[in-house]
């Protein structure tokens, strides 16, 4: 449509609607809905918040960057001194007004408080300031968020406001100025065991009901707090209990410390052994008692025959220990709900560069192997590829490491991504000990540190040498230690059943030195791809 005068022609084309209208630009973040991507910086906002901490984030958006850990420090001195400073006279006499207005929600009250502050501290119109005045105000507003929101919760519910505390966390003092109390490690213990209605801890995960009438963190935990006693910090002597110990700490589920411990007594409910009775039926009491928590219920005594059509546990005899089963018994194969067996077997990996000895079939037949160029196999025993490795963790670190690539005592100790490689293969290749070497698959290529030991040797099979690469998966882009990241080099190949990835073990090529970077990354992972006789199909 157009907007016009009675005397003039069209001065304006609008669209119709905001579609394809540009009110602004920002480099800080976007929500892609369609690709399901929400970002700051092009780094994912799930990741961001798995990974890094509120200072971290907020230099990112205040700054454009991750930091390292000397501007860190930096930054964090200035929200400190930010976070130190307190909230103008007349923000804080308007908050319980805020707090308590009549049809005003949170956000309402919050967004309201913001404009408050800005009017009081002078902010101009960001149009109008150069970028460090900016990054002031940016500042200013992020360490005032926390204590606005919780100060107007504290208000709404008739507290007094609680001040910030620059020695706690973002999320611990957040907790604080809600709270109105330090955050105790020990009552997020009991929220996690879980309440009843009365409000007190539940002692067994039998007692959650689905009513809505109680809470629990995680299931297994319930009873960790029973009694209201934190049960996980006991610490009894051996001398002063049995000698299954269930005073020492707390084992999950329900105190228990082994699963299907029914199976100790015989049908009858009675020890197989005296010597070695673990738990067993008490005719007298008609229940389960014994050295354990019994692994059954408690109260169902050996001769119980379920009525016809009974469901779930109410369907197992008082003979059918095995009472996560459908049918209460042990399984030496897998009857039904499986796409291979019913009996375990043997398969090599996707890539193993040997015939399975056991069987004709080489790899698993209905293997889940999603065929793409980016995520192409390699031939059997191909020269190209020569060597097997595997990805392994270490002590130090945590899975992938985005937990403890951060912290400075794991980090030093477990400072550089490395693979371990035998003396052979490092003569071979002309590695050296503590040089660089590029690991290179069709997949991708990563480089690593060498460490050169005997404890990865070369394997003789079927009259074949094949030397073996040992590669930690826990280093990523960010943190204190980085590293490219082994998980890269491996194709997504599951087995059919749940979907785990089944190449652990997978084929490689090692040179030494460090990788290329770029295009020319692309083009030596590519030109093995061809060498290998690898097609566009990943195949």
């Amino acid at each position: 449509m157009s907007v016009t005068s009675s005397a003039e022609p069209a001065l304006i084309d609008v669209p119709r609607g905001l579609k394809n209208v540009v009110a602004a630009s920002t480099a800080i973040g976007d929500v892609q809905g369609r690709a399901g991507f929400y970002h700051y910086r092009q780094y994912s906002a799930i990741d961001l918040v798995e990974h890094c901490t509120l200072d971290e984030v907020w230099h990112l958006v205040l700054d454009g960057s991750l930091p390292d850990p000397d501007p860190l420090e930096g930054f964090r001195a200035e929200l400190r001194a930010a976070r130190e400073t307190p909230l103008p006279p007349a923000v804080a006499e308007a908050l319980p007004i805020l707090a308590t207005a009549s049809g005003a929600g949170p956000l309402d009250a919050l967004r309201t408080a913001v404009s408050l502050l800005a009017a009081a501290e002078g902010f101009a119109p960001v149009l109008d300031l150069d970028l460090p005045t900016i990054r002031t105000q940016g500042i200013r507003l992020v360490t005032a968020m926390p204590a606005l929101a919780a100060a107007l919760y504290r208000l709404g519910q008739g507290l007094d406001p609680v001040a910030p505390d620059p020695d706690l966390s973002w999320p611990a003092d957040y907790l604080r100025m809600i709270t109105g109390s330090e955050p105790s490690a020990e009552a997020v213990l009991r929220e996690i065991n879980g309440v009843g209605p009365d409000g007190s801890a539940l002692s067994s995960y039998t007692e959650l009901a689905d009513d809505g009438s109680t809470s629990c963190g995680c299931w297994i935990y319930c009873g960790c707090y029973a009694g209201e006693i934190n049960q996980v910090a006991r610490r009894k002597s051996r001398h002063e209990q049995s000698w299954v110990a269930p005073e020492w700490g707390w084992a999950w589920p329900a105190n228990r410390r082994i699963i299907y411990n029914r199976a100790s007594a015989d049908p009858s409910g009675r020890p197989w052994s005296e010597r070695k009775a673990y738990v067993w039926w008490d005719p007298q009491q008609r229940r389960w008692t014994g050295h354990d928590t019994p692994d059954f219920q408690i109260e169902k005594a050996p001769d119980f025959q379920p009525e016809p059509g009974a469901r779930a546990e109410h369907a197992l005899a008082g003979t059918d220990a095995f009472i996560m089963q459908t049918d209460g018994l042990a399984w030496l194969y897998v009857p039904t709900g499986l796409l291979d067996g019913p009996l375990p077997a043997h398969y090599e990996p996707d890539e193993s560069p040997f015939d399975n000895a056991l069987y004709r079939q080489r790899a698993n037949p209905v293997r889940v192997h999603y065929r793409h160029r980016d995520n192409a196999s390699h031939p059997a025993r191909s020269e190209v590829y020569p060597f097997v490795f595997t990805t392994y963790r270490l002590t130090e670190h945590h899975t992938a490491g985005g937990m403890s690539r951060t912290l400075p005592y794991l980090a030093e100790l477990q400072p550089e991504f490395f693979i371990e490689v035998s003396p052979q293969l490092a003569a071979q290749r002309g590695l050296k000990h503590l040089g660089w070497a590029t690991v290179v698959t069709a997949r991708t290529a990563v480089e690593a540190r060498v460490l050169i030991t005997e404890r990865v040797r070369p394997l003789t099979i079927d009259g074949r040498t094949v030397h073996q690469v040992g590669i930690p998966y826990h280093w990523g882009g960010n943190g204190l230690s980085i590293g490219d990241p082994a998980n890269d080099l491996l194709p997504a190949v599951l087995d059919p059943n749940v979907h785990i990835q089944e190449s652990k073990a997978a084929t490689c090529d090692v040179i030494a030195g460090r990788r290329p970077r770029g295009p020319d990354l692309l083009k030596l992972v590519e030109d093995y791809r061809r060498r290998a006789g690898i097609s566009e199909g990943g195949t």
